[in-house]
């Protein structure tokens, strides 16, 4: 059986809650077709920016986007596995050799661009640092960088100011009680408003781990806890 979060992590922006200046910005960024060579996204855990990174790769590779949102439905948007994205921790570096680091910056052979998501750039250990400049200060035609963090003032500067920086922080919990009731409506979750808002109130501002106390409230009250 698929999990709540799984099942209703967001497809494209307009599926994402809160964020909505970020989500003008990025859309406008898709519909224009202007991906920068790094972007950063930063905020507390599982406020969505892993998804918003995705999105954006999916938005960049899409065959038919339409008004900055991708399709859904072509082979790139529906491709299982995203082959056309790379994901790193920072660790990685340690390990990547030249050839893997060339082919980083290759052409993608079907797809318009490759995209690096390094997560937690945070952690980034001094001794790359000098390395990670050098792959995002060149301009490589094929190849972009969404860099992920839950501490901005933990990442070295010289990173920071080779990025776009986009700063997310907690999600209003009404938003996030009124986004709960709506998935327990469809799903026949028996859920009431205080119910609602209590979780999302305990959240710490996170669809994900809201979504996740959703089901277990949901398991509880099948069972008769």
């Amino acid at each position: 059986m698929e999990s709540l979060e799984n099942k209703y992590q967001p497809l494209d922006f307009n599926q994402m809650i809160g964020h909505e200046k970020h989500k003008h910005t990025l859309t406008k960024m898709n519909s224009e077709g202007y991906f920068p060579q790094s972007i950063l996204f930063v905020g507390p855990p599982g406020v969505g920016k892993t998804s918003a990174a995705t999105i954006m790769a999916r938005s960049a590779n899409c065959q038919n986007i339409v008004d900055g949102a991708p399709c859904l439905a072509c082979k790139n948007c529906t491709e299982k596995n995203f082959a056309y994205i790379e994901n790193f921790i920072p660790s990685d570096l340690k390990t990547l050799s030249i050839s893997q680091l060339e082919d980083l910056c290759s052409a993608p052979v079907y797809y318009k661009y490759r995209v690096v998501i390094f997560n937690n750039i945070e952690l980034l250990a001094p001794t790359h640092i000098s390395g990670m400049q050098k792959l995002l200060e060149n301009n490589f035609r094929h190849t972009r960088f969404i860099l992920l963090s839950n501490h901005l003032n933990k990442i070295d500067p010289s990173i920071i100011s080779r990025s776009h920086v986009f700063e997310f922080n907690p999600i209003n919990p009404h938003k996030i009680s009124k986004w709960l009731l709506t998935i327990a409506k469809k799903e026949g979750i028996k859920l009431t408003e205080s119910e609602a808002f209590r979780i999302a109130d305990i959240s710490d501002g996170s669809p994900r781990n809201a979504i996740k106390k959703l089901e277990v409230h949901a398991f509880s009250s099948r069972n008769g806890c």
